[in-house]
């Protein structure tokens, strides 16, 4: 019975010491404009979008995507931002959009779902303009899948 009680415990602590829990760290962008937390270490990407290379950090973990991308800007419409967003993400527009403020900066939360590559996905994007910058965040993953964008969202601080 002993021998049985330790293999149990042994299978147990085998289990929990592998379980696939996400280290969420901080990220601090090379210009210092802004950090965010990130579950896992970003990988620096880059993608055309309105005819403009745009470089974003991204990190895929379980089949879910979380990207930041900024950019100098000197106007931004946030709603178009948004929409834009959307359309390039999962061709269709957001379901909801509410107005949100960071660090004094006016932005744009919305939500939608969609198909992307045949796959059903749920996208939640935040879209935010300093003055003269744009910043574009987006958590996107499939439908059944959970995606911790509040905690993504909310860890978003504009520095500069």
């Amino acid at each position: 019975m002993k021998n049985k009680l330790i293999l149990i415990i042994t299978i147990i602590v085998a289990l929990t010491s592998c379980s696939s829990e996400t280290e969420w760290s901080t990220f601090t962008a090379d210009t210092g404009n802004y950090t965010i937390d990130f579950p896992g270490t970003p990988e620096e990407l880059t993608q055309p979008a309105s005819g403009i290379e745009i470089e974003f950090q991204n990190v895929e973990i379980d089949d879910v995507g979380y990207s930041v991308s900024n950019f100098e800007a000197a106007a931004y419409d946030l709603d178009a931002g948004i929409n834009g967003a959307y359309q390039q993400g999962i061709g269709t527009a957001p379901s909801s959009v509410e107005d949100r403020t960071i660090n004094g900066h006016s932005c744009k939360e919305g939500f939608g779902e969609g198909t992307a590559q045949g796959v059903d996905v749920q996208n939640s994007v935040l879209v935010c303009f300093t003055g003269s910058e744009g910043y574009i965040l987006q958590a996107l993953g499939e439908t059944d899948k959970t995606i911790e964008v509040d905690r993504f969202f909310d860890s978003f601080e504009i520095t500069s």
